[in-house]
């Protein structure tokens, strides 16, 4: 295990919910540190084709579901994530 992986600690499933909120929000309303690692969450949702990045204007939100997101409902959605064993890291 490389020195890097050491100082890091898993997030809750809780937390993966609450940041899998944040990133269908306005970044202005969050401090960076929770946008980053909303933004690590709904970048896996990408890959999992539930959203997709859309700009709503300067200042809005930036990403929205697609319609199989839709279909789960973005409450649900980050259970996709969990599903996965999607493993969110935060520095110690």
């Amino acid at each position: 295990m490389s020195a890097l992986k050491t100082n890091l600690l898993p997030i809750e499933v809780e937390n993966i919910e609450r940041y899998t909120n944040i990133a269908f929000c306005q970044p202005s309303f969050y401090t960076r540190t929770a946008w980053n690692r909303a933004k690590k969450c709904v970048n896996k949702l990408i890959e999992l084709g539930l959203a997709e990045p859309y700009d709503y204007g300067r200042g809005k939100g930036k990403y929205t579901l697609t319609p199989k997101g839709d279909e789960i409902g973005l409450g649900n959605v980050y259970k996709e994530l969990v599903k996965i064993d999607f493993i969110l890291t935060i520095r110690k």
